[in-house]
């Protein structure tokens, strides 16, 4: 059922335990259905999809990280990917993995289209060639993981997603994410340079990343969609929406009334304010110069801006914010200087 409250955000272009969302990890065109069933352990996977399946090697490897979500979800589905995804989108999973298990299942891209443009749910994909990334050129809500290693290609993604699903959204960086359980590749710095943008068609880009070593540690290479948008920026975005959504819903829901007055849209600032303090709390939103002022802002206009239509209808629109991604450093140039 849909929510009564609707939050849009625009991008501007700007010069220079338990985390958010469980995953979901999707059989397709399997032999026997399995219900959509949460899962705490892995002998509770094993059981459901059996220890040879690759959604099982997935879940040993998610759970093997540092940061893993308290708990995933497993399903099969008889038919293709795109079609079984249809039926679970009003699930509560975030970060969704698919499993083939037959030929002439869904594209990399069909799939991606089903989430895209969603703020509740990612597809995160391992591909073994980056001519896989030409079709996903664009979409923000697909993370895609470069591992062309024999016996990983299917699944190795879910180490990315197992050290950081039980993080707090917007909180880290996917880049240098510590990594068990997967080798480093041994890629050249312009190698790496040209997966991170590979170019498509019409001159657009598509991004991956990779797990390579550095200082002793096997870290992610990079943290974008295949847009080429940070995954953390994706996260907070998402967050922020979901979060104001499902507060003011609630206050819908548990008020007799929430009067279009001026009290009563007071009422709905306060609560944007709220969910963007917490967005600064978890290390999403930036600070001003003086490092303590949250950069963010809140502007509900009174009922007398509001048109007599809108009123008559019930419809406020008059509600506004704005903020400021704290962002992160991938990359520093330090300068010293020896004097003899």
């Amino acid at each position: 059922m849909a929510l009564d409250i609707v939050v849009n955000i625009s991008q501007a272009a700007i010069t220079g335990t338990v985390g958010f969302g469980n995953p979901l990890l999707l059989v397709s065109k399997a032999a026997t259905a399995v219900e959509y069933t949460e899962c705490d352990k892995l002998s509770k996977v094993a059981t459901l999809l059996g220890e040879n399946s690759d959604a099982y090697k997935a879940a040993d490897l998610l759970w093997a990280q540092d940061n893993p979500p308290e708990k995933i979800a497993v399903c099969a589905v008889t038919s293709k990917a795109d079609a079984g995804i249809d039926a679970l989108l009003d699930r509560e999973w975030r970060q969704l993995l698919v499993f083939t298990a037959a030929e002439g299942d869904s594209t990399k891209a069909e799939i991606a289209a089903k989430v895209e443009g969603r703020t509740d749910k990612m597809y995160y994909t391992t591909v073994s060639s980056t001519s896989e990334l030409t079709a996903l050129a664009g979409k923000e809500n697909t993370v895609c993981f470069y591992y062309p290693t024999e016996g990983f290609a299917n699944y190795a993604v879910a180490a990315v997603v197992g050290a950081s699903a039980g993080l707090k959204a917007g909180g880290f960086t996917y880049k240098n994410l510590i990594i068990a359980g997967l080798e480093p590749l041994n890629l050249s710095d312009d190698d790496l340079t040209a997966l991170h943008a590979i170019t498509s068609g019409n001159n657009s880009k598509a991004s991956a990343f990779t797990v390579v070593k550095k200082a002793g540690d096997i870290v992610t290479s990079e943290g974008t969609t295949a847009s080429g948008e940070y995954v953390d920026v994706v996260d907070s975005k998402h967050w922020i929406i979901q979060n104001i959504e499902y507060d003011t819903q609630k206050k819908l829901n548990v008020e007799a009334k929430v009067p279009y007055t001026d009290v009563g849209i007071s009422s709905l600032s306060t609560i944007t304010a709220n969910v963007l303090k917490r967005a600064f709390d978890n290390g999403m939103i930036a600070t001003d110069e003086d490092g303590l002022t949250p950069l963010y802002s809140v502007n509900f206009k009174n009922r007398a801006a509001m048109s007599a239509e809108d009123r008559k209808n019930r419809i406020y629109t008059g509600g506004n914010f704005t903020f400021t991604l704290a962002g992160a450093i991938h990359n520093a140039v330090i300068n010293g200087e020896l004097v003899i």
